[in-house]
């Protein structure tokens, strides 16, 4: 990756955080240097800030304990930040898996 590439990924990494009331994070048990990246730019409060582990989460535990999150964060803009597909396929997967069953679940409240 081009250091102007990296540049960007980390602005706009920035400018998501910024500009939601929480975020999502989709873990693996064994810390990726991505987490180690994005760990800078997480909320001020640490309680806007919501870690799911794949590893240890079935996606159905996982969308209910985001539902949890928002509900009792007031979250209206809900940043998901996580690894690429060519970073983590199986984290991937997950996460867009919990965000699906975030966003159909959210029509039904």
């Amino acid at each position: 990756m081009s250091l102007l590439t990296e540049r960007g990924n980390r602005l706009r990494t920035v400018k998501n955080v910024q500009m939601s009331d929480g975020t999502a994070i989709p873990l693996q048990s064994i810390p990726l240097r991505w987490d180690e990246a994005h760990a800078r730019y997480v909320h001020p409060r640490e309680e806007t800030v919501h870690r799911a582990d794949a590893m240890q989460n079935n996606v159905e535990r996982a969308v209910k304990a985001v539902l949890r999150f928002i509900d009792e964060n007031e979250i209206l803009v809900l940043n998901v930040a996580g690894p690429r597909l060519s970073g983590w396929p199986e984290g991937y997967g997950f996460a867009l898996a919990v965000v699906g069953g975030v966003i159909g679940k959210s029509g039904d409240r």
